[in-house]
């Protein structure tokens, strides 16, 4: 799990003008959603499927202004969008509830492999419903889907397996949905981030 707060957001605010912030994956709300607060976002949305989290970002966001939901990334993105105004895309579902169910035989069961890896997904679903040209997306766990000098090292693919891991999966979707309109740059510490914003104007 890696930290929004590691990104000076207020770069991205100015300079592209957002007003938007969503995240998916609430976890319980101590997180992006708490650091993105202190910015002064005009609205702020985000998802977590374990009600259990759910329950507990209720609590830890008592006091800041954010609709939250009790649902999965796509859900949540299907209804929500379109949104009016430049959004910053925090997208960090990745693996629900995987603290406490590795080594679990069930999970596969209860999480399938479009909700344990959904950023295509999610990518796919904001592309189609969403004017993105001028948002900013900063994706977290990249180490799910490549090999690379992450700070937190790759993951171990025989501890991941039984779950279904995308290891080495790649990230060509993400080139093929966003890679004419923005700049796409790897960030190797902790899990790992992609950072994607506009691209400047005739620098296409």
């Amino acid at each position: 799990m890696g930290a929004l707060r590691k990104h000076n957001l207020q770069v991205y605010i100015s300079s592209y003008g957002l007003t938007n912030f969503i995240e998916t994956g609430t976890w319980d709300g101590t997180g992006g959603a708490r650091y993105a607060s202190t910015f002064n976002f005009e609205n702020m949305y985000s998802c977590e499927i374990d009600v259990v989290k759910y329950n507990e970002a209720i609590k830890n966001l008592s006091d800041v202004k954010i609709q939250l939901f009790n649902e999965s990334s796509k859900e949540f993105l299907n209804h929500l969008l379109p949104l009016e105004g430049n959004t910053l895309f925090w997208l960090d579902a990745h693996y629900p509830e995987i603290e406490t169910v590795v080594g679990n035989e069930e999970y596969q069961d209860k999480y399938d492999y479009d909700t344990r890896l959904p950023l295509e997904s999610e990518l796919r679903l904001i592309m189609d419903k969403q004017d993105v040209s001028n948002s900013v997306f900063i994706i977290d766990d990249l180490r799910c889907y490549i090999t690379g000098p992450f700070a937190a090292s790759n993951f171990n693919k025989d501890y991941f397996k039984d779950l279904g891991h995308g290891h080495d999966g790649g990230i060509d979707f993400v080139y093929e949905l966003l890679g004419e309109t923005h700049d796409i740059k790897k960030d190797y510490r902790d899990q790992g981030y992609l950072i994607i914003t506009p691209k400047e104007k005739g620098n296409g």
